[in-house]
């Protein structure tokens, strides 16, 4: 199992490109409360979450990256998580929506300093394949008119609104 989480740059997580203060940055709540992650099994499923969780959080498709923290690095420094639906109105996001318990300053220092080992996977989702996901979402036996109602009103999903094109 795999914990994912958005990022404003993947390659900052890999060898040789590691960049300790830009993963430290990425790792801490903005605002005190546990860290916000999404529990996936595999890439694929990771790839239909960040598709959702964009069409959720962004106001046009753009870019996104995540990356994926091993469930043994969190077990390795004494981390937990909880499920946590929240207010989400998506099945899937809300069954894979988890916190991050008890990192803490010290925890996420000791953290960043060995995510080179770990060999932590990430991925940079582009906009072209983000648009066309976005749109098979929208048609996804699980959660699609869910998906959907997540870019009501938005003008940079308008697209979403129209029958998808014949060949």
């Amino acid at each position: 199992m795999h914990y994912l989480r958005e990022v404003h740059n993947c390659k900052h997580f890999r060898n040789p490109d590691f960049n300790r203060e830009s993963a430290e940055a990425e790792l801490v709540s903005r605002d005190g409360t546990p860290l916000s992650v999404y529990q996936v099994p595999d890439i694929a499923t990771a790839d239909r979450v960040i598709i959702i969780y964009a069409m959720r959080m962004k106001q046009q498709p753009e870019k996104i990256d995540y990356i994926l923290l091993p469930e043994a690095l969190l077990r390795k420094f004494n981390l937990s998580t909880r499920q946590d639906p929240g207010d989400i109105r998506h099945p899937l996001l809300q069954r894979t929506h988890h916190e991050i318990l008890g990192l803490n300053v010290n925890v996420l220092e000791k953290l960043v300093d060995d995510l080179p080992s770990w060999g932590i996977q990430g991925r940079r989702v582009p906009k072209s394949e983000l648009r066309d996901k976005a749109q098979e979402e929208c048609n996804h036996s699980d959660g699609g008119p869910e998906a959907l109602a997540l870019v009501a009103g938005r003008p940079g999903w308008d697209y979403l609104q129209q029958p998808p094109r014949q060949p």
